[in-house]
């Protein structure tokens, strides 16, 4: 095993420091952190080489396996769990192109029995997969972490890109589309349509109550008389709301999928997006090159991932496979 390997002068287990505060802190911080701490002289250019390098190491191995034919999952293939699947973008200011997305996906298993015992059952461990670029290359990637589960559960919002991904390519799986993305379109037009805010608290909460009843059918047909009634904005976004009923309909039987314990909402990836992404991409002043968000976000996954080992193997031998 060299001593100081991947071309630096520094010690294997200082690199994968190194690498941890950089997937943590801005770099001037890790600096900072690694003078305080270890009374060790680095530079954050140097902690920058050192964690995109650990990064760009991630990402390549990312970039092999979306063409492997073997799962990379650690995730049960087991019918004794629910198996959930869930992705969304958020922008991040980069150099090149500036306001970029940064697709997230996250992967996580909750036992079926305890989805039954308990009002909030515990994730049992989640996978994530992040890639700043193109939805194909994304979703390839994602797609090589999903088990081989009889039924996977997509919770997703109405992006036609998710959807038809998941109707071409995961016929076996169950779709739901996120309840509280459903409530907000409604909210859009009941805000424009009603004046009294008490008056729209009851409406949302009746269209709420609605929903949870499996009867996206009696709202639609509710929406269509209502057209004869609204204006101009309220009209615009009535039609809005239709659509996006009818478009997900068959992804909308709340009280189906409660009686059987299962999550209707995407609060998973929204946390997820602020604790892997925006925790340390999404800092005040902070503009990126393309390649080193991706390289960071790779340490973030890993991280958030419970693969840290992946590093641990980079920093002593140059590469993920020890």
């Amino acid at each position: 095993m060299a001593e100081c390997p991947n071309g630096f002068r520094i010690s294997s287990h200082l690199q994968e420091i190194i690498a941890y505060l950089g997937s943590d802190y801005v770099f001037e911080e890790g600096s900072e952190l690694l003078k305080k701490l270890l009374d060790v002289d680095l530079s954050a250019k140097q902690l920058q080489k050192v964690s995109e390098h650990m990064g760009s190491k991630l990402e390549e191995e990312a970039a092999i396996e979306q063409i492997e034919e073997h799962k990379a999952t650690q995730l049960e293939a087991s019918q004794q769990v629910y198996t959930y699947v869930q992705m969304d973008g958020s922008m991040l200011l980069t150099r090149e192109e500036k306001w970029k997305e940064i697709k997230l996906g996250r992967l996580f298993q909750i036992p079926i029995k305890e989805a039954y015992a308990k009002k909030y059952p515990k994730i049992l461990h989640s996978e994530y997969v992040a890639y700043l670029g193109d939805a194909a290359t994304f979703l390839k990637r994602l797609d090589h972490h999903i088990p081989e589960v009889k039924c996977p559960i997509f919770i997703a919002d109405g992006a036609s890109w998710i959807w038809d991904w998941i109707e071409k390519n995961h016929t076996n799986s169950l779709q739901i589309l996120d309840f509280y993305h459903a409530l907000q379109y409604a909210w859009d037009f009941v805000k424009l349509a009603i004046i009294d805010v008490n008056v729209q608290k009851s409406w949302i909460e009746a269209i709420k109550n609605i929903l949870l009843d499996n009867r996206v059918d009696y709202l639609l047909r509710h929406f269509e008389m209502l057209k004869s009634r609204v204006k101009d904005d309220a009209l615009l976004m009535l039609d809005r709301l239709i659509r996006y009923y009818k478009r997900n309909q068959h992804r909308m039987y709340y009280g189906f999928y409660r009686e059987r314990k299962l999550l209707i909402g995407s609060g998973a990836i929204e946390s997820a997006h602020r604790e892997v992404i925006q925790h340390r991409l999404k800092r005040s002043g902070q503009r990126w090159s393309k390649t080193g968000a991706q390289q960071i976000a790779q340490l973030r996954v890993a991280k958030k991932s419970n693969q840290w080992q992946k590093v641990i193997n980079i920093a002593q031998y140059g590469k993920i496979a020890a």
